[in-house]
């Protein structure tokens, strides 16, 4: 037995000494990297002169990176824009874009994420306070019209009995129901956590969009993950297009039609959490369905150590004037989506940059979910 089945450790000895030759003259092996290449630094001027001195005041006064701050007054002024507007790229094609945009915020706990965020949605909440308190004087008018309404059905159900033997044709005729007036629509500029059927019907009043805003999207991104669940994530990225058609049917809530679809989506989450989304988008899992790419807005800067106790009000006139454009954006009125297209310079230089990016997309060198990402 011997012969046939030499010991063991016999055989694993020669065969390290077969393979000490091969050894000799390689280097010692070095230390994998467990950090991640430095971030570039926020450019304040990548902001519109509008509405900088407010971001950069909150950065200031949160002593948070200015990125987060950032991300979230742009996700918000998409959200007033919505399907307000359309980019037409080319100069004879009428293909449209809906510039609306998902912002996300990456950062640990205790990096002012969710402070930054709320400050820059001030002047949504603001609007969306002042949006219910119109509704609300509207409802009660609305709720005595219905009142009145009904009650001209019940005189004119009374009438009709006494008519029904002499007159039936009269008596049809006071049958006739009063119209009863349409009920007021509610306008909605933050939407924190509804069902997509809910969401439906917020968007079936609200045809150019709104923002969908979770201080923890993760929360959101769980739910969209479980069994059953993949309505929702068709809906919510039919949402970023912000030109499509949409149609709910229920069997409780009957049929729910969209004329189009647009919300605009913002929220922070930590790294730890975000990973496992990162890891199916790029390992073709379920996440690769091009939902986490849509978050084009996307910032996870460096934190660094050094903290400054600021203790000092708001900037009360770079406040003033970044709300000014909350409120004229939101007063924005149209039938049609307003149609942006390039002047003949810009069309030129739009022409160069997709000639030569397009090539790199479709040529097969970048990894899929990055060519997902800028596509």
């Amino acid at each position: 037995m011997s012969a046939v089945f030499p010991d063991v450790a016999d055989v694993v000895r020669n065969s390290i000494e077969a393979a000490r030759p091969s050894l000799e003259g390689w280097a010692i092996p070095a230390e994998l990297p467990d950090t991640l290449p430095p971030v570039m630094a926020f450019n304040p001027e990548l902001l519109p002169d509008a509405i900088r001195g407010w971001v950069m005041d909150i950065a200031n006064r949160m002593q948070c990176p200015a990125d987060f701050a950032a991300v979230g007054a742009i996700t918000a002024l998409s959200s007033l824009i919505g399907a307000r507007a359309v980019v037409q790229p080319k100069a004879q094609d009428d293909w449209q874009v809906v510039p609306n945009l998902w912002g996300l915020i990456i950062g640990n706990p205790g990096v002012m994420k969710s402070p930054a965020l709320s400050e820059t949605l001030r002047p949504l909440s603001r609007l969306e306070a002042e949006a219910r308190e119109a509704w609300e004087a509207e409802k009660e008018v609305w709720d005595l019209d219905v009142k009145v309404a009904e009650l001209q059905n019940e005189a004119n159900a009374r009438d009709a009995k006494g008519l029904a033997q002499k007159d039936p044709a009269a008596a049809r005729e006071k049958l006739k129901p009063v119209d009863l007036p349409a009920s007021p629509a509610e306008r909605r500029f933050i939407v924190n956590d509804a069902t997509v059927e809910k969401l439906g019907e917020f968007m079936s009043v609200n045809p150019w969009g709104f923002l969908a805003y979770r201080d923890e999207i993760h929360g959101l991104l769980k739910s969209m993950d479980r069994e059953g669940q993949e309505g929702a994530r068709a809906f919510y990225l039919q949402g970023y297009d912000g030109n499509q058609s949409y149609t709910f049917d229920r069997i409780g809530r009957g049929t729910v039609r969209i004329e189009r679809v647009c919300i605009a989506m913002l929220g922070g989450i930590q790294p730890g959490r975000i990973q496992s989304y990162v890891r199916d988008a790029v390992a073709g899992g379920a996440g690769d369905d091009g939902l986490l790419q849509r978050f084009g807005l996307t910032v996870w800067p460096d934190i660094t150590g050094g903290f400054k106790n600021v203790d000092q009000w708001p900037d009360r006139d770079a406040k003033q004037r970044a709300g000014d454009v909350f409120t004229r954006l939101a007063a924005i009125e149209v039938t049609e989506p307003r149609v942006w297209r390039f002047d003949e310079d810009a069309q030129g230089i739009f022409n160069e940059w997709r000639e030569e990016f397009e090539p790199q997309v479709r040529g097969g060198e970048l990894h899929p979910a990055l060519v997902a990402h800028l596509s």
